[in-house]
């Protein structure tokens, strides 16, 4: 569920222009109503992303609501705006799964892909949902023609976050991303080399954490099912999820 486009100033999943403004969000009610109807469908999980999830006041009232379902919950992030009380009311209302996204395994790089100073907190964050318990962990490495050649020690720094999953997702190329389309997509060889290293990641760590890949859009022999077609035969309700660094390029 894009439950807001709040904020609209990531270079890759969101966009700076209008497109659907705070006063347009659907509310809570209408939400709640989403809900109890794929509820009576089949529908079995909810995926919470935007934007940024957490600019909703009403995200935990609204993951409350999907639990009361008896919902699967995940809700995917950039972490910016996540504290010690906001994941404690999470967890307390049932959340299931939580994502976040990190942009480069090294300090320097990443605060300039996000622009901002964040990657260290969020570091302190993935030790707070690691010591959560019954909390299901996702690890996002966004990857890009900036950060690609340094997959390695991305993986390194994810690994070490005590995840159950590691996503892999190169920029998909929609709306914003699509018009930074030339900064953003990488070369054949850094996608030939990066593929090398994620069947190395995915050998070396079998049985302990899975690791899932997202082609980028222009490289892909054929349309791709969603991740990797593991929701292919469900019922869900899933738009395209991402996390939002800070960054905008003109």
């Amino acid at each position: 569920m894009e439950v807001t486009h709040r904020p609209r100033h990531c270079v890759y999943c969101s966009n700076p222009l209008e497109l659907k403004a705070r006063a347009e969000e659907l509310p809570t009610e209408t939400w709640a109503r989403v809900f109890e109807e794929g509820a009576e469908l089949g529908m079995f999980h909810v995926h919470f992303t935007g934007g940024e999830p957490l600019a909703r006041n009403d995200l935990v009232r609204l993951v409350s609501l999907a639990h009361s379902l008896r919902l699967y919950t995940n809700l995917i992030i950039s972490g910016i705006a996540l504290n010690e009380k906001k994941l404690t009311a999470l967890i307390e209302v049932g959340l299931d799964h939580l994502q976040m996204s990190f942009q480069d395994g090294e300090e320097r790089f990443a605060d300039w892909i996000a622009g901002a100073p964040v990657h260290a907190r969020k570091l302190a964050l993935a030790g707070l949902i690691c010591e959560s318990s019954g909390l299901a962990f996702t690890v996002n490495l966004v990857v890009h023609r900036h950060n690609l050649d340094r997959l390695d020690s991305m993986i390194s720094l994810a690994e070490s976050l005590g995840p159950q999953r590691i996503e892999i997702a190169n920029v998909q190329y929609y709306g914003w991303a699509l018009k930074n389309r030339e900064w953003l997509l990488p070369t054949r060889e850094q996608l030939k080399q990066s593929l090398a290293v994620i069947e190395q990641a995915q050998e070396r760590l079998q049985g302990q954490i899975k690791i899932d890949f997202v082609t980028p859009d222009y490289y892909a022999t054929f349309p791709k099912p969603w991740m990797a077609g593991w929701d292919a035969s469900s019922c869900s309700c899933i738009l395209r999820a991402a996390s939002c660094p800070v960054m905008l390029l003109q």
